[in-house]
């Protein structure tokens, strides 16, 4: 995204909710929490996306296994952590953490319909198995 680019206020939005309220925050902290979002917008996740996978135990597997166990977690980091997920199991968690958090959750979390349209597609679309994804 470009620094114009109108998105950004609502990027900004989720990365101050998420920081209000998401476990890992703590592991992270708030420049290295900011940068996450970026690591998933570029990766192509929409803003809805993004602060489920913040919210949910993928940001603090990550956290978990960073390189330098002293110190805090980072995006690179989140990126590596992402990078050894098989890729249709990590959209199909995300989707799946979308729906967990802002659908079942009480009272349910508003969200954009789009977004939220966007992942029950793809819940319904037949998934690729992961031989079938490698090939």
């Amino acid at each position: 995204m470009r620094p114009d680019d109108p998105r950004l206020a609502v990027w900004a939005c989720e990365v101050r909710a998420t920081a209000g309220d998401a476990y890992s925050f703590g592991y992270y902290g708030a420049r290295a929490w900011s940068a996450c979002f970026v690591v998933l917008a570029q990766r192509g996740y929409n803003s809805t996306e993004a602060s489920a996978i913040m919210r949910s135990k993928i940001a603090r597997l990550a956290a978990d296994d960073r390189r330098e166990a002293d110190g805090p977690a980072t995006a690179a980091d989140l990126a590596r952590f992402l990078d050894t997920v098989d890729a249709p199991q990590l959209r199909g968690l995300v989707d799946d953490y979308v729906i967990g958090i802002y659908l079942e959750a009480e009272p349910p979390i508003a969200r954009s319909a789009p977004a939220l349209r966007l992942v029950y597609s793809r819940r319904n679309a037949p998934r690729a198995t992961t031989a079938e994804a490698g090939s």
